[in-house]
């Protein structure tokens, strides 16, 4: 496994928290953004080899950001997460068909989370 730069971006701190912990522990470097307000400008500066973005957030709302992250990053893979899905595998499908590589329910499994992250890039 290879350390990899993930760029989180969810406007729940215990989520951001949690993953931080998580991916850290696991040797990546971990990025956390509260908001999507500045994610394209954030990841342009930071190259991730991965995002980790929340759909439903304050402000702006994460299917714009992963659509301004399509068009800035289109090589960067994005994956999404939310709780607020009642039928997952309805949701994957529209993530992959957004441009998203995959998507996690929260709350999340973190042996999930742990193996989407390995598994990117």
């Amino acid at each position: 496994m290879s350390k990899k730069r993930v760029l989180v971006i969810d406007d729940d701190p215990l989520i951001l928290d949690l993953v931080r912990i998580l991916l850290e522990g696991e040797g990546h470097e971990v990025v956390a953004l509260a908001s999507g307000e500045s994610a394209v400008e954030q990841a342009r500066v930071l190259h991730p080899d991965l995002i980790l973005l929340d759909i439903v957030m304050r402000g702006t709302h994460g299917m714009e950001v992963l659509d301004a992250l399509r068009q800035a990053m289109p090589e960067v893979p994005v994956v999404l997460l939310s709780g607020a899905v009642s039928q997952i595998d309805n949701m994957a499908a529209i993530a992959r068909a957004l441009g998203a590589r995959d998507f996690i329910e929260k709350p999340f499994d973190a042996q999930r989370l742990l193996a989407v992250v390995n598994d990117t890039v």
